[in-house]
């Protein structure tokens, strides 16, 4: 299997994982993007919700998970094995990120190919925004538990 396959069949399996993830806590069923449109339920966890790029184009991220109708999270997924191109990523990603709809958005990196200087450079970035870097599966687990627990709480507010 050539790299780009490799890294593509990674990026599904860390996808596959958020996915889990959310359904497993909110009891919900991931589902694309153009269908949910059409008959909005709450919570929902959706697929391909596209957003306006820094470059003002269209941009897509692999979920929003709307709790509420006018309560989400939107979810970017990054994967990377070896060395390469995500650090550069990263900025752009957190810039965008910052300026989505959504009341919070979360960063997901996994395959421990991401240089520790940029992790932690994405970490201090995302101090003080509403998005939140979760630097493996079971951060983003940690996380959602406490967004289940507020909704169960009924606080709300994130």
């Amino acid at each position: 299997m050539k790299h780009g396959a490799r890294a593509n069949k990674s990026g599904k399996v860390l996808e596959g994982q958020v996915k889990t993830v959310f359904e497993g806590w909110f009891s919900t069923t991931a589902q694309e993007y153009r269908a949910w449109e059409k008959h909005k339920t709450y919570p929902a966890l959706v697929r391909n919700v596209p957003y306006t790029t820094l470059y003002g184009r269209i941009g897509r991220s692999e979920f929003v998970f709307y709790f509420a109708e006018n309560a989400a999270w939107r979810i970017e997924c990054k994967w990377q094995e070896v060395s390469g191109s995500v650090d550069e990523k990263f900025p752009y990603t957190l810039e965008c990120m910052k300026t989505v709809p959504e009341q919070a958005a979360i960063i997901v990196i996994a395959g421990g190919g991401a240089s520790s200087a940029a992790v932690n450079w994405l970490r201090k970035a995302c101090a003080g925004t509403k998005v939140h870097l979760c630097s493996s599966v079971d951060d983003l687990t940690k996380l959602v538990q406490s967004l289940h627990r507020q909704l169960d709480n009924r606080k709300g507010e994130f």
